[in-house]
């Protein structure tokens, strides 16, 4: 069972409609947002606690009667439902969110047209393989931009998914755009398992990509509106 949302956060730029679903989250995710220094970060950070809210409330789970815990790479985690795993993400004014049934990582990427330093920062956490693809290509920026963050939002999802973040350095494993899948070593006992990689083509400037070890990733994220 794996479920996907995505949503956008532009409606919570409202200070209205902002205050109204700060106040229905519980301590843990207000705190989150409290935390973030800027106020388009608020907004994300707010739309990714509403947007878990509603995959819980699809589960009949209400946010604010659960418990949450991290392990010790900082993987939250819901400590009473060792059978239902969630990952967030979130980028410019988008946030998305993946429920499952095992251990799962999602990753969304605003695709920066103007980042200048993309072959820089490839060369520093892609493999030899992945840069070598940028290289091949590097007279187009277009393509080399699609393929910079078709690579690094897999990456991302992985790293999520076996809960280790940073701990698994980026370089550590291939996650091109065309991998299905591959062996991660998962929590805290880095045990081995399969995960299966899904990319997904967003309208606008966006790249995500799921990193799951049920194998049953939907063909579609449900979009979601925060405003209700």
């Amino acid at each position: 069972m794996i479920n996907l949302y995505i949503a956008d956060v532009s409606c919570l730029k409202d200070s209205e409609i902002f205050e109204k679903k700060y106040n229905s989250l519980p301590d843990i995710r207000r705190e989150k947002v409290d935390r973030v220094r800027f106020n388009s970060d608020k907004s994300l950070e707010l739309g990714a606690g509403l947007l878990l809210k509603y995959a819980l409330s699809m589960q009949n789970l209400d946010i604010n009667d659960l418990v949450f815990s991290k392990n010790k790479y900082g993987k939250p985690y819901l400590k009473d439902y060792s059978d239902l795993h969630f990952s967030l993400s979130h980028s410019r004014e988008r946030v998305m969110c993946a429920v499952s049934d095992k251990e799962i990582g999602c990753d969304i990427q605003y695709t920066d047209e103007t980042n200048a330093n993309i072959l820089n920062i490839a060369k520093r956490f892609f493999t030899g393989k992945e840069y070598a693809a940028l290289l091949k290509i590097c007279e187009d920026k277009t393509k080399v931009n699609d393929l910079f963050y078709s690579i690094w939002v897999l990456k991302e999802s992985c790293i999520k998914a076996c809960g280790q973040g940073l701990a698994k350095p980026l370089n550590s494993f291939e996650s091109m755009p065309d991998t299905r899948g591959l062996f991660l070593p998962f929590g805290e006992e880095k045990k081995d398992y399969y995960c299966n990689l899904k990319s997904f083509s967003l309208s606008g400037p966006y790249k995500c990509a799921v990193a799951a070890i049920s194998e049953d990733i939907p063909e579609i994220l449900t979009e979601v509106d925060l405003s209700l």
